[in-house]
């Protein structure tokens, strides 16, 4: 016999015999069930982590690219913008969540939205 045939054969069976037993179902409860705020604290607080981890990331790079560089000028500055950048960075990630409600005082429309 063919051994393509023979391959096939089983799998024509082994679907066969598959489909007779029943297939259990699970129910996945919704992560995202819940209002808005809730969802969004929910997804922030992984955010905010990962957020400190990047920034640690990026000065260490550019401490690394800086310790490298020797005499050379060009990446001893390109290692300080990398690291200015992410400082940068970090405090806009820092100043984030509070600027709507700063905008919100400025233009006095605080009870518009409730957060």
């Amino acid at each position: 016999m063919n051994i393509k045939k023979l391959i096939y054969s089983l799998f024509l069976l082994s679907m066969i015999v598959g489909f007779r037993y029943r297939v259990m179902a699970v129910t996945i409860p919704n992560p995202f069930a819940g209002d808005f705020l809730d969802n969004f604290t929910r997804i922030t607080s992984v955010i905010r982590p990962a957020t400190v981890l990047s920034f640690l990331g990026v000065v260490l790079w550019g401490g690394f690219t800086i310790e490298t560089a020797g005499d050379n000028a060009d990446k001893m500055s390109k290692g300080w913008k990398i690291i200015l950048a992410g400082i940068i960075g970090f405090v806009v990630m820092i100043i984030a969540p509070s600027l709507p409600d700063f905008i919100a005082m400025i233009f006095g429309t605080e009870g518009l939205i409730d957060f």
